[in-house]
């Protein structure tokens, strides 16, 4: 090995070891997260070591939380909150948020199959597309609610928009949870509607319910929560923290980052 090399070798080194040493939060430490969850059960130990090596700046604990843990497909709140204290006591200044999509209304989550109920017993919760059927993204597969649920939360409703807020509020103060992830969150009022399904009158008064759910997310929550929009259009003010999902290196990605 040449001595130029082993001297660019020392250097990285003694930067590597400089990062570890710097505060867990810092302009000069590249940040990173975490986004997914353990289907089978608690994380292992194994896992967990990689979580703590790794300092994430958060964790976001998917919909799909100790899925087949007993009870099966049920119960996340339960489990996510379990898994967070896990995690905290690896490392207490990592962050972890729940998961929560603007839609399908997720069954596998207790207030998910809440608001399924009340809706089969007639309260305007759910919302039927015009075709008069219940939403169902063939992108969750062939088979059945593999996405956690085939429903969609009526924002246009007050039942609809108190259901969704609640079941994150009640979560988040448990404890061991910072705030919460907002999956498929356009945050457009005219064009925000999952796929524009409704016609263009309708559409902007479901993406203004969404707004007005997410301001009230804030209100319950706090300053200090997080809450995080995805996609990177998302501009209601609630939000202090956004994803840019399927970015890139082209110059509409790059504008975004700069913007924000």
């Amino acid at each position: 090995m040449g001595s130029a090399l082993r001297l660019q070798l020392a250097a990285a080194s003694a930067l590597l070891l400089g990062a570890r040493a710097l505060p867990f939060w810092s302009h000069e430490r590249l940040n990173t997260y975490v986004h997914c969850a353990n289907a089978s059960g608690p994380w292992s130990a194994a896992a967990l070591a990689a979580i703590g090596r790794q300092q994430p700046r958060f964790v976001v604990q998917e919909r799909c939380t100790g899925r087949f843990a007993d009870p099966p497909n049920a119960s996340t709140e339960a489990k996510m909150l379990a898994a967070a204290a896990q995690i905290a006591a690896v490392n207490s200044s990592i962050e972890v948020y729940m998961y929560n999509p603007v839609f399908p209304v997720v069954d596998w989550y207790s207030w998910g199959s809440a608001a399924d109920a009340a809706a089969d017993a007639g309260t305007q919760l759910e919302l039927a597309w015009p075709n008069g059927s219940l939403f169902h993204w063939p992108g969750c597969g062939p088979v059945p609610n593999d996405c956690g649920g085939s429903r969609v939360i009526d924002f246009r409703t007050e039942a609809g928009r108190a259901a969704w807020v609640a079941g994150m509020v009640k979560t988040v103060k448990a404890g061991k949870l910072r705030g919460v992830f907002i999956d498929g969150f356009r945050g457009g009022v005219g064009g925000a509607s999952a796929f524009s399904a409704l016609n263009q009158a309708e559409d902007a008064k479901w993406g203004e319910g969404l707004n007005a759910s997410m301001n009230e997310l804030r209100t319950q929550l706090g300053p200090e929560a997080a809450i995080i929009g995805n996609y990177g259009n998302a501009k209601v003010g609630a939000i202090n923290g956004r994803m840019i999902e399927r970015g890139g290196s082209g110059d509409g990605a790059i504008k975004a980052l700069q913007g924000y």
